[in-house]
């Protein structure tokens, strides 16, 4: 990720944020103030008037070319707010971390919102999303250019996961992250066949045998019997189904007409999973079963001392049973996300290392997900037999495995 930093250029980023941000708002375009974050930073930090040549300092210039709008409630993107000099520095993390730090773009997904956000270090023009009061910020080697983090907050408008219009939270036009786009199915989907590829690649069949058939997927009219988010609904009737039966170690399979119905007809109407989304804002965002396990229930006494607990997860399960669920703590930002519930009860043993580093927090998706389960396939991690992957369960779970089992960050990644 070495982009040099450019003032002009990702103050230009900026500015064409700013004005997806307020173009649902008449006459705000000609409200636009540029020069005023200079103005107001050297009512906060007068020192900086007596820079020599402040044109020519990176920062300087970059923040004199920015565009503002007022009131600075309207916010930059879903995640950010507009720069407000008077939260740059704060002691609460001049306290805990010896950089010298600016809080850019405060967050615009928690609150006190001057305690985290994108924070951008003035001596390396290098930034990082964070909430010190949470976790300490990463070494220097984990932080990216602030050119390619205004790139992937554009990049999110693009995709149509940043829009303005009602939210679960409001009927009036805000600016929000929808749950998932059509995108995001696009990339699940083109991922999961990229992944039943590699299997079948695989398969021990002799040389002139036929490729295993690629079955429909689920019916709509049988999906939309039971209580699942969108998005599962969507996956699981779009993609198409393999004739082999694993895909993932533990023997995660797809589902077959029969064993969809029963599993979920077998869920009570009282059932902890439904409840769960009871009072959510968004009701139907409900943890979703998409590749079940074909193993016994997780047991009572999970590997997973948090499992049974209020906290844990075995509430967001059918009837505890392991595979990939849609993450249901994710739901209203990232209803792409999958977690990972392996027979032990372990949850999300394959997860991004650190924070994103150019945005707020979320999960893996299941693009993500199903990609580098591809990788393994392609690169012999996983052993596949004529059933598909045979991979034992206690792959998810190996300590041996651990490392290969923390993604990290890359330019790729949105």
């Amino acid at each position: 990720m070495d982009i040099a930093f450019d003032p002009v250029r990702c103050a230009e980023l900026h500015n064409q944020l700013l004005a997806k941000a307020i173009a649902h708002i008449p006459g705000a375009a000609e409200e636009v103030v540029r020069g005023d974050v200079i103005t107001r930073l050297l009512d906060v930090a007068p020192e900086w008037a007596d820079m020599d040549a402040p044109d020519e300092v990176p920062i300087y210039r970059f923040l004199s070319l920015l565009d503002s709008y007022r009131p600075l409630e309207v916010r930059l993107t879903p995640e950010f707010w507009q720069p407000v000099p008077a939260y740059f520095w704060n002691d609460l993390y001049q306290d805990l971390d010896s950089r010298d730090l600016i809080l850019l773009y405060p967050d615009n997904t928690n609150t006190p919102i001057m305690d985290g956000g994108l924070f951008l270090n003035l001596d390396t023009n290098l930034v990082h999303w964070g909430r010190v009061n949470v976790h300490p910020l990463p070494p220097d080697e984990s932080w990216v250019p602030l050119e390619l983090a205004l790139t992937k907050a554009l990049d999110m408008w693009e995709c149509g996961k940043f829009h303005c219009g009602p939210s679960p939270f409001s009927s009036e036009d805000t600016l929000s992250t929808r749950p998932w786009t059509e995108r995001d199915l696009e990339d699940a989907v083109s991922a999961w066949d990229e992944l039943l590829t590699a299997i079948r690649d695989r398969l021990p069949l002799p040389p002139d045998a036929p490729r295993p058939p690629i079955q429909d997927p689920l019916p709509s009219s049988l999906v939309e019997q039971f209580d699942l988010s969108p998005f599962a609904k969507a996956f699981l009737t779009t993609a198409k189904r393999p004739s082999f039966a694993y895909v993932a170690p533990g023997h995660l399979t797809t589902f077959t007409r029969q064993s969809f119905a029963d599993l979920y007809a077998a869920e009570t109407p009282d059932a902890p999973r439904r409840a769960q989304n009871a009072n959510a804002a968004a009701a139907d965002e409900y943890a979703s079963l998409v590749l079940p396990a074909t193993l016994a229930a997780v047991p009572e006494g999970a590997a997973d001392p948090s499992f049974d607990k209020d906290h844990g997860h075995a509430k967001f399960t059918i009837n505890r049973r392991a595979g990939l669920y849609t993450d249901p703590t994710m739901g209203l930002r990232d209803a792409d996300s999958a977690w990972l519930l392996t027979a032990e009860g372990s949850a999300h043993p394959v997860r991004f290392v650190g924070q994103r580093p150019w945005g707020a927090p979320r999960g893996v998706r299941f693009a993500e997900m199903f990609s580098v389960w591809a990788d393994w396939v392609r690169d012999g991690v996983w052993e596949v037999s004529i059933e598909g992957v045979a991979t034992t369960h206690a792959w998810f779970t190996d300590p041996a495995t651990a490392e290969l089992r923390e993604l990290q960050w890359t330019e790729t990644c949105r």
